[in-house]
Order: C-alpha cells, then structure tokens, then sequence
C-alpha cells in the first residue's frame, strides 16, 4: 500500500486515498539533512522525469523558533516552486505540508505519520510522491542529495557551527564554532563575531575569499579559544580579518588559547588596541605559531602586527599589560607592522610576550616598527623574553 500525499506536476498536495505503482517506476530519493543543526540546502534533477528537487535547511519560524526544519520543494530544470513544500518532521515535530500565500505560511499536518522524520520518499513516473516501505528489487532509481551547502545566508540568528562542515554566504548574525569542530570556509563575508568555543580548526577552502569585519566597538572579532585550546588556520584560500574599524580587539586572536597558522593568504587588522595576530588591550593571548602562508598583520594604536596588544591603566588597580606567549615563525611570507608604539613582532606599548623565534626555513619576514620600538621585540616600554634570529633566516627588520 502506497500512501499518496502529493503530485509534482502541479504540486497539488492533498490526501488522497491509496494507490499502488509497478515497482519499476519508482524512484527513491534519499541524503537530505534531516538533523543537523545549521542553514543548508542542497538539490538534485531527474531528467526522466524532468524534475528538480530542492531541500533546504533553515529555521523556519512558523515551525520553530529554534530548530532547524528541512522543507522539500519542486519544479522543472530552470525553475522551483517555492509556494508549495513539505517538512519532513523530525523527532518532535510530525511531517506537514507548507503552502505559502502572500509571504504566509499555513501548514497542514500529514497526520497519518508518527512524530518522526522522513528519511526518504518515492516519485512515481507521473511525478507522485510517496512514503511507503521499499525492498530494493522494488527501486528503479535511487538519487541522493550528496553535495550540501551549508549557506549563511540562510540564517535568521545568531548560530554554533557543532559539526564539521564547509559553509559559504554572507551573515551579520554572530558566528560560534563549537569545541573540536573543523570548519571550511568558502567565500564567507561575516560582519560579526567570530567565535571559537573551544579547540577549532579552520580551513579555507582552494580559490575562496573570506572576510571577517566587525565596527561595532569592543565586539570580538575572528576570536580563538580559552587557555589550553589551539585554534588552527590552514588551506590555501585568503581570509582577511579586519578590525581596524572597532576598539580594542586583535584581528586574530584576543582569548588565552593557542594559535598556529598553517597556510593560507591571510590579512588581519588589529583594532585601536588590538594586535593583527595575537591579543586584544589588557589581553592574553597564548602561543601564536606560524608555520607557512602568505601572513600580513598589521597592529592598532600602541600594538604589535604580530604578538600583544595595547595596556591601560585603571585608576582603582593601575596599569594592566598585553600578554601573549612564545611567537614561533617557521615557514611562510610574513609581513608585520606594528601600531605606534608597537613592535612589527612582539609586544604593544607596556606589554609583555614570551620568546620569538624565527627560523631559517622561512620564506621571508619582512617588520616594520612603530614609535620607539623594537622591529622585532619589545615595543615602547613592552618586555620581550628573548628574540632568536637563527642564521640564514630571511629578515629584513624596518
């Protein structure tokens, strides 16, 4: 028995009873996300029938306000019509069908399901949808959607990335990454925050452009995690992460964790404040390594390009310095300037770092200092552990 819910063709979804079709003329189609947390879509065409199918992935807030539903929608090769769809449940919600008329949704439960997801669904070749068991001799075709996007576009708010996934698009919405994720970015534009919850690694992905700005002050911009964790960037895309419109905050940076870059061309503007890579005003950063890539990193007023941010001073406690730990240059092109009292390498006005060293396998370092201090070290006032240039190393120090 074949429970009917819907015809493509004119998607005119109603109850309509039970059919049965020959087995040969059913298609399964099967591979949408039916539970990941995050905005998504993906689609596939038939051509024997001449079907498109798009599955899309959002928060949909006439379903819920907080979780994510995946709708199915349909149409020709060139065109989807998204004035019809179906939700296909999750373990909370039952199936329903959405009409949309005049930016309204109404929504009309397949109550014939249990509360659960529709993993699949059959079309016959009159273009039919189904739900019913299947054996295999019973298939024709089988599709899959198997290339999912995972769009920030398609977000509505703030959202944690909790599994690992490339994503794309362009959002305001402040972006978390939650504890051991790997996330790739490709052509990504964020105008918020960018937030590690724990250890992440991000990849950019071959050919992508990716942006992280933020103008609102004190907000944090693309921002590692806490002590004990290690934020890790490596690809071969560009990502530029700019904070020289906010107060503050480190391009890069500005939490106790670790970081280490591995590749990429990557650009990061510090704020008033704030390191290119390293730690915001008053911060702590840990160990920054970089081990290959295309690095500028430019400091904010009284920062280093690479390493501490900027003091200040408190009337109730006194001054309180940047920190940051070990700075370790490996490999790759580097470019850093510090801000006015910043070294290019090292600490912001009355700060403190670790130990630089800077190895002779790199490409080149080419530092350029701020007011009274040091290319590579201590900036006007800072205190650097110890600078090692091993011989060989490519360093022109301005």
């Amino acid at each position: 028995m074949t429970i009917v819910v819907a015809s493509c063709s004119d998607f005119d979804i109603k109850e309509r009873g039970t059919a049965s079709y020959a087995a040969s003329d059913l298609y399964v189609v099967s591979g949408y996300d039916v539970d990941r947390e995050a905005p998504g879509y993906d689609s596939l065409y038939i051509p024997d029938l001449d079907l498109r199918i798009y599955a899309e992935r959002k928060i949909f807030p006439e379903l819920s306000n907080d979780a994510f539903s995946t709708v199915i929608y349909f149409g020709h090769k060139g065109n989807i019509n998204r004035d019809y769809g179906f939700f296909i449940g999750d373990s909370t919600r039952k199936p329903c069908l959405l009409r949309i008329d005049n930016d309204s949704i109404n929504i009309d439960l397949f109550e014939q399901f249990q509360t659960a997801p529709l993993h699949s669904f059959c079309l016959d070749m009159n273009g039919h949808i189904s739900f019913t068991p299947k054996r295999s001799q019973n298939i024709k075709e089988t599709w899959l959607f198997n290339n999912w996007t995972y769009d920030l576009n398609l977000l509505t708010s703030d959202w944690t990335a909790k599994d690992d996934i490339t994503i794309t698009g362009t959002t305001g919405r402040r972006i978390r990454i939650a504890d051991g994720v790997t996330l790739t970015l490709n052509n990504v534009a964020i105008y918020n925050s960018f937030v590690c919850n724990g250890n992440a690694t991000i990849v950019l992905a071959p050919d992508s452009k990716n942006l992280v700005r933020v103008s609102t002050d004190y907000t944090h911009g693309f921002m590692n995690g806490g002590q004990g964790t290690t934020l890790i960037i490596e690809g071969s895309g560009e990502l530029t992460a700019d904070m020289s419109s906010d107060r503050d905050r480190a391009g890069i940076g500005g939490n106790n964790g670790d970081i280490i870059i591995k590749g990429g061309t990557i650009t990061a503007l510090g704020g008033d404040g704030g390191a290119g890579i390293g730690a915001s005003r008053t911060g702590t950063t840990g160990k920054i390594t970089i081990e290959g890539g295309n690095i500028t990193a430019i400091g904010g007023f009284n920062s280093a390009g690479i390493g501490t941010g900027d003091c200040w001073w408190y009337n109730d406690i006194g001054e309180v310095s940047s920190h940051c730990g070990d700075i370790n240059i490996t490999g790759g092109a580097i470019i850093a300037r510090g801000g006015y009292n910043g070294a290019g390498i090292g600490t912001g006005y009355h700060s403190i770092c670790g130990t630089i060293t800077i190895s002779s396998s790199v490409d080149s370092v080419i530092t350029y200092r701020g007011y009274n201090a040091n290319s590579i070290g201590s900036g006007n006032g800072g205190t650097c552990e110890a600078v090692i240039i091993e011989e060989g190393a490519k360093v022109i120090q301005n």
